[in-house]
């Protein structure tokens, strides 16, 4: 007998309600089911993350490489415009666009180190004040 609608005739309203796993004999074997289903789970989308992780880098580390290769070409062709339009030898302009990179790399890396402040400071008092607990729960048992 085929049911147009696609229905199996077996199940009932009765059998219907039922889950559709019966619950394990022991929870020792449900709790191991649980976490190895979970685990094969993470696995899997651990290793899609990391494949599009790895994408995103070697697209990053190429878009790096093109802005290098463009800001490094902008400076030369800078250089020369500005040594030909001034009538000077363009290593002057080069060491004085050098001296300019220098003053901005120092100006930004001392605003870097005095902006850095503390990393993780909830982590940090959380992890303080659970070594004092530990310490007072040792003094206790003493």
């Amino acid at each position: 007998m085929n049911e147009p609608s696609g229905i199996d005739p077996s199940v009932t309203a009765t059998s219907a309600a039922r889950p559709p796993h019966p619950a394990p004999p022991d929870w020792k074997n449900a709790i191991s089911g649980l976490v190895s289903s979970r685990l094969a789970i993470f696995q899997v989308e651990s290793q899609e993350v990391g494949k599009t992780a790895v994408k995103k880098v070697i697209a990053l580390v190429v878009a790096a490489v093109c802005l290098l290769f463009a800001w490094g070409l902008i400076l030369a062709g800078g250089i020369a415009a500005i040594a030909t339009s001034l009538v000077i030898d363009w290593y002057w302009i080069a060491f004085i666009a050098a001296v300019l990179h220098l003053i901005v790399a120092v100006i930004l890396v001392t605003n870097a180190k005095s902006s850095a402040g503390e990393f993780f400071p909830v982590t940090r008092s959380e992890f303080k004040k659970d070594r004092e607990w530990i310490e007072n729960f040792q003094n206790r048992k003493k």
